[in-house]
């Protein structure tokens, strides 16, 4: 059952009972109050049998159906009927459309969905992290705080041996469970993955003491008049912002990566899984001489540009960004680029709209497509029919949202699931010797 059959069912149920009242000018309390337990003991049973998946898409909801039932028990025990108003059966009846549509809101936004077909050799368990950078002041807040980073870790259960760690940067107003389904995808098959929460670039971030901070809103409106004036009259204040947040999220994926290193050189590799300590787990898997790095959008900037600049990054995978590091300088009007070529293996995951902006408004200009003239170890493809938000689990989690904030035609679940694969065989391949996956150029 849908959120939308859901919404049809309770509304006609009103609308039934309100023509039924002015008709007849009578509530019918007794009546109503019978239907009314009957919903709740339906819900529940709907919830019980998988029908419906509890969770919080269905509290709301949950809540007014058992405030509705109270009141019912309360009325047909009283046995009283209130007077017949037909100005107050208006106003129940808006009342109660509009408790509905409110309390089914987060099913409609958010509804019941598959997940993305899973497959690996291993379990997968979780564990969170915060850690504190005190060589960073915290620029986002005026109190003399240092930077915090908050991190997500997929991994292996039960597993011997080392494991290669895959560090995952989100993109603007993303955060650290925007890919879930990838750094699930990863730990099943055998990787540790560290999922960022980059703090005020983050949707939201919740440490791991419950602090709450959403995401700073002049990065919010920075970010959308950027993406809404994409003219090159704006292109020497986009490169001052674009370093700017690639400085923020290059110093948060180095100090997360060089936390966990020395947390894996700390432990000993022989730790058995059965220890009451997960920190002791999952940094005993990862082999630190095999470490890859992935990212969304900004993130995928971000991470490129440190898989550049750092020796022990053995490979990066861009999903959908633009490859912003590469700009080296903005001068006469232009945009410097690298000329180094790129130093280790670069996967480059194009959303279509996002191509074909670059070849309209940029041509052999763009910074992506310059580094992968310049290099034999880059690769790129195109996901045919897809918008930027189809490399996120958003479209699976929320349509609509995604729908809002950029997707294509394709399959949302198709396009994650072939995404993913292509992300386990490129870093199977040059994280542990695999074979080279056979790239083809559009999906």
């Amino acid at each position: 059952m849908t959120a939308t059959l859901m919404v049809i069912i309770l509304l006609a149920i009103e609308i039934f009972f309100g023509v039924w009242a002015l008709i007849t000018k009578n509530r019918h309390m007794e009546e109503r109050g019978i239907v009314r337990i009957g919903e709740l003991v339906l819900f529940g049973v709907l919830c019980m049998t998988g029908v419906l998946q509890w969770g919080f898409r269905y509290f709301f909801i949950f809540a007014v159906l058992a405030v509705q039932m109270i009141y019912s028990v309360i009325v047909l025990f009283r046995k009283k009927n209130k007077d017949y108003k037909k100005g107050s059966t208006f106003l129940i009846f808006f009342r109660n459309a509009l408790l509905i549509l409110f309390a089914l809101l987060p099913a409609v936004i958010f509804p019941q969905h598959t997940e993305p077909v899973l497959e690996g050799a291993y379990e997968v368990v979780t564990a969170k992290y915060t850690w504190v950078d005190e060589s960073r002041l915290e620029t986002f807040a005026n109190d003399n705080s240092y930077r915090s980073v908050t991190v997500d870790f997929w991994y292996p259960e039960n597993a011997q041996g080392e494991f290669p760690l895959v560090i995952f940067s989100h993109g603007a107003f993303g955060f650290s469970q925007s890919n879930a389904s990838t750094c699930e995808s990863l730990a099943a098959n055998g990787y540790v993955v560290a999922s960022i929460n980059h703090k005020y670039h983050a949707f939201y971030d919740i440490d791991t003491a419950g602090n709450f901070t959403l995401t700073d809103m002049n990065f919010i409106n920075t970010v959308m008049a950027q993406n809404e004036n994409l003219t090159h009259e704006n292109e020497e204040q986009e490169y001052e912002n674009s370093r700017e947040w690639l400085e923020l999220r290059m110093e948060d994926e180095s100090f997360v990566l060089n936390t966990i290193l020395a947390e894996t050189g700390s432990r000993s590799s022989d730790i058995s899984n059965s220890s009451d300590s997960a920190s002791d787990i999952v940094f005993s898997l990862i082999d630190p001489d095999k470490i890859g790095l992935i990212g969304h959008s900004l993130g995928g900037a971000s991470s490129a540009q440190l898989g550049r600049d750092r020796d022990d990054v053995d490979a990066v995978i861009n999903l959908d960004g633009t490859l912003l590091g590469e700009r080296t300088g903005y001068v006469d009007e232009m945009f410097l680029l690298n000329e180094a070529s790129y130093p280790i293996p670069l996967l480059d995951i194009y959303a279509q709209s996002t191509y074909d902006l670059a070849v309209e408004y940029e041509g052999d200009d763009y910074a992506n497509f310059h580094v992968e003239d310049n290099s034999d170890l880059v690769y790129s493809v195109v996901f045919q029919e897809t918008g930027h938000l189809n490399f996120t689990d958003l479209p699976i989690f929320s349509p609509i949202l995604a729908k809002m904030l950029g997707t294509g035609e394709a399959d949302a679940q198709v396009c994650i699931e072939e995404m993913n694969q292509l992300i386990l065989g490129f870093f199977d391949y040059t994280l542990k010797d695999g074979i080279i996956p056979d790239f083809e150029k559009v999906y």
